[in-house]
């Protein structure tokens, strides 16, 4: 299969990227569009020479995609994607897979049994810092991972939700920003560090006139034994996000993550212990002797193409610029239209985020592979995020792999209004 028949179900909001994205990557050819909305959907359809569909399930049943992106509010991710994979259609969902756990195994489950691809829209694993962070912790310069703060901060007033108001509800969020915004952290995190075994978490609604969390607090233990807090609020101007891993031989830090794709002020620290923890605690001789740390800081913005970064004096700083040389230099497989995408948040000119993750699903489908952000190893970011908000409002820790019957009964109590966030306005 040389080329694959794309269609998009979902095309005013993010789908607009998503129909930038598919005119841009060689193997894909657009086939199709579907929107409840059918004078924008006519309209663009036409502009594009593609067919329109008002009803996404007619689209399924022509015979005309191989392979489909789900762009829709939350509560539809479920029905839509087991109807396409139903159908025998490729999926692309957008985060968050399916709001219930429970739902989204089935999904993986029908795609394994028909051999279909599922991937998630987990674009935040592609950007320059979490690949850095990926590789440093794999390569052993941190040594075993012992302690995570991670934090995530921005500000949506009122009008946010005016604006889509699905996103106030239990039945068609599926939850606040444990389950809509967090769901690329909490990933990222599963995707580093490893899967979670024990949560304690809170969660309440301080600012906001809807039924969801709009500021959420955990605790996460890992596998491994690394401990991990986690705090993050819709409630205070973004700024000041910190990522900090520690471990046996030195520490990585992002003190201000403004944001993974607009990361161009960032910077990454890396702290290298004069010797392992695990060493200086047992030989340590001085009951309050502090070991040295030797810091080395690391700006993305010096390894842009076309750039040239200083000589490198630290094996981080060599290990840095190896990921961004394969980020950037590596064939992106885009036509001859070029690279330049335009739209919020800023513009594309490398294939990175969804533009990434796209070209990612596209040649898994082609060359028969898992792809990066298959629906399979993105399930412990649901897990968790179902797993904090079971632990904030049974008021209990919560261990994992957690019980489906219960947060699939609390669920539905918080779909009816029997039990609700903690509210303080």
């Amino acid at each position: 299969m040389d080329k694959i028949r794309y269609g998009i179900i979902g095309i005013k909001g993010t789908g607009r990227y998503h129909i930038q994205f598919a005119n841009k990557i060689e193997h894909i050819e657009l086939t199709a569009l579907s929107d409840t909305d059918e004078a924008f959907l006519n309209d663009r359809s036409k502009e594009l020479g593609v067919q329109a569909f008002r009803d996404y399930r007619d689209m399924l049943a022509g015979g005309i995609v191989d392979a489909v992106s789900v762009v829709t509010p939350s509560h539809l991710h479920y029905e839509m994607g087991m109807n396409c994979l139903q159908a025998g259609i490729h999926v692309l969902m957008e985060k968050p897979l399916a709001t219930r756990l429970s739902d989204a195994e089935t999904m993986v489950k029908l795609a394994k049994d028909n051999k279909l691809k599922l991937a998630v829209m987990h674009q935040y694993r592609t950007y320059r810092a979490s690949q850095i962070l990926k590789e440093v912790i794999e390569s052993g310069l941190v040594g075993r991972v012992l302690r995570v703060l991670w934090t995530w901060h921005e500000f949506r007033p009122e009008s946010y939700f005016e604006r889509d108001m699905w996103r106030t509800t239990w039945k068609h969020a599926g939850g606040g920003i444990t389950v809509y915004q967090n769901i690329h952290d909490l990933d990222l995190l599963c995707w580093l560090i490893g899967r979670p075994v024990t949560v304690s978490a809170l969660i309440a609604n301080q600012l906001h006139n809807n039924e969801l969390e709009d500021t959420v607090s955990a605790n996460i233990i890992f596998e491994n034994g690394a401990i991990a807090t986690f705090q993050s609020s819709i409630n205070q101007p973004k700024g000041y996000s910190v990522r900090q891993i520690a471990g046996e031989k030195g520490i990585v830090v992002i003190q201000d993550a403004k944001s993974l794709i607009q990361d161009e002020t960032d910077e990454i620290l890396f702290g290298k212990y004069e010797d392992s923890l695990n060493h200086m605690a047992s030989n340590y001789k001085d009951s309050h002797r502090q070991p040295e740390i030797s810091w080395q800081a690391y700006k993305l913005p010096e390894t842009f193409p076309g750039k040239t970064p200083p000589p490198p004096r630290h094996k981080f700083v060599r290990l840095a610029k190896r990921i961004i040389r394969r980020l950037y230099h590596t064939n992106p497989k885009m036509d001859s239209n070029g690279p330049h995408i335009t739209g919020w948040p800023t513009d594309w000119k490398e294939p990175i985020g969804q533009w990434s993750v796209m070209i990612d699903f596209t040649d898994s489908i082609i060359y028969d592979r898992e792809p990066l952000t298959s629906a399979e190893n993105t399930l412990p970011a649901l897990e968790l995020a179902n797993g904090i908000i079971l632990s904030a409002l049974r008021k209990k820790t919560v261990d994992f792999p957690i019980d489906r019957d219960e947060y699939d009964e609390l669920f539905n109590e918080l779909m009816n209004g029997k039990i609700r966030v903690p509210h303080k306005r």
